[in-house]
């Protein structure tokens, strides 16, 4: 039973982020392509940053900050199990572009999309594997 209910947990998941993505990030995805392939490269990187830092400080942080101001509680429910370890893995790829943009003057290379697709192919095998064993 327990197998089952996870099952169901993770195809919610994908489900909801899959609507999301097509909310948010989508438009996103398709302004950096428009303005990439207008030669604006900067623009596109920016958009990329912006709106995905707009999406974890607002969407994230303006609803706690509702709950408990308006409930007038502290919320220390949230669980924190492995976010030690998510926090690095988003710090070293953040690392590795930074790297991989400043070796390469400031150019993206489709090599350096391909590398982040393998990474994040990676990340995704290692968080859905955490959930079987």
């Amino acid at each position: 039973m327990k197998q089952c209910t996870l099952y169901f947990q993770i195809w919610i998941i994908f489900i909801l982020s899959f609507h999301y993505f097509q909310g948010t990030s989508l438009p996103n995805l398709i302004s950096s392509q428009c303005a990439a392939r207008l030669g604006l490269g900067n623009m596109a990187i920016s958009n990329v940053f912006g709106s995905n830092t707009f999406n974890m400080l607002v969407g994230l942080g303006f609803p706690w900050l509702l709950y408990t101001t308006i409930l007038d509680v502290e919320y220390s429910d949230l669980p924190a199990d492995g976010i030690d370890e998510s926090m690095i893995i988003m710090i070293t790829a953040l690392l590795i572009f930074i790297i991989m943009v400043l070796a390469s003057g400031f150019e993206l290379l489709e090599w350096h999309a391909y590398s982040f697709y393998v990474m994040y192919i990676l990340f995704l095998i290692r968080y859905i594997g955490q959930c079987f064993i």
